[in-house]
């Protein structure tokens, strides 16, 4: 087993987009392109199944069509989750080359509306409302807002938008902290069969909306056609639309597929720090006992087995180990988060 320092990379592989090869994505760039032309002088109107950790959960209904300005999204998101329910009601207004003008997302009860998110972009700036709180924000050039998670329909548009601006390497979205870098790369094509028939889907990574890689399908005719967080920060939501559920499960495999397939080639271009017997001196240690953190500590590693640690005045660094300085450093048990 090898030992690695620098554990930030985690977090990487947890965020990164998926690279494709060019050909591929060039391949696929027509079609999905053609496909968002021909439907955008009309309205699409769809329901998406809701499910949450495998189970169905709820539905969203949006409608993506022309308006005045551009074009306009409505969405109504709701679900039962354990007896607690989620409605949501999204809406956004884009330009003709699918820039934001105002994103609206609020969550409704029996009595009450309530706006959760409001975003409105005017130049290279933003203002941002979110629960109540209203800050302004210096945007790029290229940037769009989308609240996360929910409505689903939200990321189409976020789609479109990458696509009427030359597919760039990356983009900022609001609301962020206070703007997220969000990355979007062509992740695949997929055939699945729904109904008796063979569809075939583009597959899209977007990684930077939230902590992890989302997925989404596109069909031929640029409409949304599944959706999956793919188990990223969160627990895993997934959407798809109503006639193609049948594939469900097809989609969701394709995803995870595409998910280990990244985190093996991730793996593969992180080169260890050292391995064999390894001495870790001048850092602090928390041993995750209670005790109180020990400075100037040595931790030795043998193996990828820790065989001992504590003060450096109690703790010898063993003859032919190689000696790493952690000092300024903080070493803590590893961590799994179990909710």
């Amino acid at each position: 087993m090898r030992l690695s320092l620098d554990r930030r990379w985690l977090v990487k592989l947890a965020t990164v987009a998926l690279l494709v090869p060019l050909s591929l994505a060039s391949a696929q760039r027509g079609s999905t392109a053609r496909a968002v032309s021909r439907t955008t002088a009309d309205a699409i109107v769809d329901t998406l199944r809701l499910y949450y950790l495998g189970y169905a959960i709820g539905r969203e209904t949006y409608e993506l069509g022309p308006a005045a300005s551009g074009f306009a999204l409505t969405a109504d998101f709701e679900y039962n989750d354990r007896g607690r329910r989620t409605h949501l009601a999204g809406s956004m207004l884009l330009r003709r080359d699918y820039s934001l003008q105002r994103l609206q997302v609020e969550r409704l009860t029996d009595s009450t509306r309530t706006v959760e998110t409001r975003v409105e972009i005017d130049g290279g700036r933003a203002t941002v409302e979110r629960r109540g709180d209203t800050t302004g924000v210096e945007v790029p050039p290229l940037a769009f807002a989308i609240s996360p998670y929910a409505p689903v329909s939200q990321h189409l548009a976020l789609l479109r938008y990458w696509m009427a601006h030359g597919r760039p390497a990356s983009l900022a979205v609001v609301p962020g902290g206070p703007v997220n870098a969000v990355h979007i790369a062509v992740s695949g094509r997929d055939t699945v069969r729904a109904g008796g028939r063979r569809i075939v889907l583009d597959r899209y990574a977007i990684d930077g909306v939230v902590w992890g890689i989302e997925y989404l399908w596109i069909d031929g005719e640029g409409r949304l056609a599944a959706f999956t967080t793919a188990g990223g920060g969160g627990l895993s939501l997934e959407a798809i639309r109503t006639e193609l559920e049948p594939a469900y499960s097809q989609l969701m495999r394709r995803a995870a597929a595409a998910a280990m397939a990244d985190l093996a080639r991730m793996s593969r271009l992180v080169q260890p720090v050292a391995s064999g017997l390894v001495a870790l001196v001048g850092a602090t240690l928390i041993d995750g006992t209670g005790n109180a953190p020990v400075p100037n500590a040595t931790v030795v590693v043998n193996g990828g087995r820790v065989v001992a640690a504590g003060p450096a005045a109690s703790v010898a660094v063993p003859a032919g180990a190689e000696r790493i300085d952690a000092s300024g450093k903080t070493i803590i048990p590893g961590l799994w988060d179990m909710h």
